[in-house]
């Protein structure tokens, strides 16, 4: 099947062609993959922004990882803190990366 069909099929893993339909976790690692990112680099770069934007650190990464794979795979939300950091760290508004997220849906999670 050639990449075309592929993608007209919904086969594979491309994303929805209209961003506001897309659901967080999706958003979040198109955005990190669009820049070349794993997701160690993802938390090196939300350290960095923690560091200067907010002057405060970030839980170790072994902790990272595991929030930062729960918000790819839509188990969880970032809180406001950490979803301010996510936005900083991939040079996003909190507004484009979090989307039709609303914070009272963030704070359940």
């Amino acid at each position: 099947m050639a990449v075309a069909e592929e993608r007209e099929s919904g086969a594979g893993h491309c994303l929805p062609k209209d961003p506001e339909d897309e659901a967080f976790g999706s958003r979040m690692r198109r955005a990190r993959l669009e820049r070349g990112w794993s997701q160690d680099r993802l938390i090196q770069r939300m350290r960095q922004a923690a560091q200067q934007v907010f002057g405060q650190q970030l839980p170790c990464d072994r902790s990272m990882k595991a929030m930062v794979s729960r918000w790819e795979n839509n188990r969880r939300v970032p809180d406001m803190y950490n979803g301010r950091v996510l936005a900083a760290a991939l040079g996003l508004s909190e507004n484009d990366l979090l989307g039709g997220t609303s914070r009272a849906e963030a704070s359940e999670q």
